[in-house]
């Protein structure tokens, strides 16, 4: 089991962003919720996260704008270095839009690492989350090494 995370989940709906926080503090995880790209934006400034589930279809910003909205402003948008760190986390959008283009272009994103369709299944929200902080502590864990340690990686 992973260690406690950080998520921030961003939906208009508030049974949905209720349902996620269930789900996700049953987990393990903190979970701070926005209703609009106005408190994720204020969210994102005063905390870091492990993770944001975005929705994709939300009234006056949509999660494909918010999403270049965050990397602008946490991402590598914002870095003058690629040696400083960067504060956006993983993005997993969580959509009921079946608009194969609009999802296609927002998984060039920075971050976007995955799409899950509403209605969602509670076990596959847990598992991608699972997986991807698996993944993340894995890359950290690996970073962290002294540089003579590391093997390098094959590709299968």
């Amino acid at each position: 089991m992973n260690a406690r995370k950080r998520i921030l989940a961003v939906d208009d709906e508030p049974d949905v962003l209720d349902l996620l926080a269930i789900i996700l503090e049953s987990d393990g995880h903190e979970v701070v919720k926005a209703r609009d790209a106005a408190q994720a934006m204020e969210a994102m400034r005063e905390q870091s996260f492990d993770l944001i589930t975005l929705d994709l279809c939300m009234p006056e910003t949509g999660g494909d704008e918010l999403q270049q909205m965050l990397s602008g402003t946490f991402g590598y948008g914002r870095r003058v270095s690629t040696k400083l760190p960067h504060k956006l986390p993983p993005i997993l959008v969580i959509t009921g839009m079946e608009d194969e283009e609009a999802i296609e272009r927002l998984l060039l994103g920075e971050r976007v690492v995955g799409v899950l369709q509403k209605p969602m299944r509670f076990r596959d929200l847990l598992r991608i989350t699972r997986d991807l902080f698996d993944w993340e502590d894995y890359k950290r864990s690996r970073h962290d090494l002294p540089v003579a340690t590391r093997t390098p990686e094959r590709v299968s």
